[in-house]
């Protein structure tokens, strides 16, 4: 009675949303989700659209807490914004119902917002399918059809850079054709997504084209670029990035120095102890977690005394 109860206030708009009640939604069981399904049509949308993202930040600060249930009462909602929400928050979903429900979705859903939050969920999936954590019949459909949705020209340019975002993992040839592709389009945002998969993938082949990125006018396309670096894990890049610690764009700066971190090496460990001092909070304190991020990797056990 007293989950009916909330639910009634819920679709009462004169009544005020108390996010504080929102865990009463979570652990639900099959009597509690029926009674849900039951009310939900009756809470304004807004209201719904709401719910869904407070129990994500929920459950993304408390572990026992699970509205999966919740999520997936949502993915059916009429409301696009709703079907969103609920995508976002099936992120750590890792059940196979879900994960072919997320790639109906990416293809059909008939709202654009919909597809991309859909290919950036997916983008979790990808990395479960490199892991072999994902059966090879999933794994395969799920790289095709991010492939197939990249490729389709009637499809918007978000929900195909998402897509190439997300199947970048996988880079065999098709996909790295496909990342190529997206690296030469006109389209600039091609370009960001394009280097953004060339980091997800860490290969070295991809290289080159950082590399040319990394001196772009376009502060995006360089953010990618350095953070690419740091995925592929090069030290022959550590001087390049070095170029970018003294950049005009704090958002560039910082991620040159996460890219360090990520790196490690003697090289860029020095130039980190070098922004340890910087008048800048943000980035001394980007350059102590990148310094020991890099120390970290190098003695995982903390065996060095130095």
């Amino acid at each position: 009675m007293v989950l009916e109860k909330y639910l009634d206030e819920l679709s009462d708009p004169n009544r005020p949303l108390k996010i504080s009640q929102v865990e009463r939604l979570s652990n639900l069981g099959p009597d509690e989700l029926a009674a849900v399904r039951e009310r939900w049509a009756r809470i304004p949308a807004d209201r719904r659209r709401r719910l869904l993202s407070e129990a994500t930040e929920l459950a993304e600060d408390n572990v026992e807490l699970n509205f999966d249930g919740l999520m997936l009462v949502g993915l059916e909602d009429p409301d696009a914004g709703v079907r969103a929400a609920a995508v976002a928050g099936l992120w750590e979903n890792d059940s196979r119902k879900v994960l072919v429900r997320l790639l109906e979705l990416v293809e059909r859903d008939p709202a654009e917002e919909v597809r991309v939050a859909a290919a950036t969920v997916l983008g979790r999936h990808c990395l479960r399918a490199q892991l072999d954590d994902l059966l090879p019949r999933d794994a395969a459909r799920l790289r095709d059809t991010l492939l197939r949705v990249f490729n389709s020209e009637a499809e918007s340019v978000e929900v195909r850079r998402r897509a190439l975002e997300a199947v970048g993992v996988f880079n065999d040839e098709q996909v790295a054709g496909a990342i190529e592709r997206a690296y030469r389009h006109p389209d600039r945002r091609f370009r960001v997504s394009a280097l953004y998969a060339m980091g997800r993938s860490c290969d070295r082949r991809w290289l080159p084209m950082v590399g040319e990125a990394l001196s772009s006018p376009d502060p995006e396309v360089r953010f990618e670029a350095v953070r690419a670096c740091g995925e592929i894990g090069d030290r022959t890049m550590v001087a390049r990035i070095a170029a970018l610690l003294e950049g005009p764009d704090t958002e560039v700066r910082l991620a040159a120095i996460g890219a360090l971190g990520k790196i490690g090496g003697g090289a860029a460990k020095r130039l980190l102890q070098r922004y340890l001092t910087h008048p800048d909070e943000a980035v001394r304190d980007a350059a102590d977690e990148a310094l020991a991020e890099a120390r970290f990797f190098e003695d995982p056990l903390g065996r060095s005394l130095t």
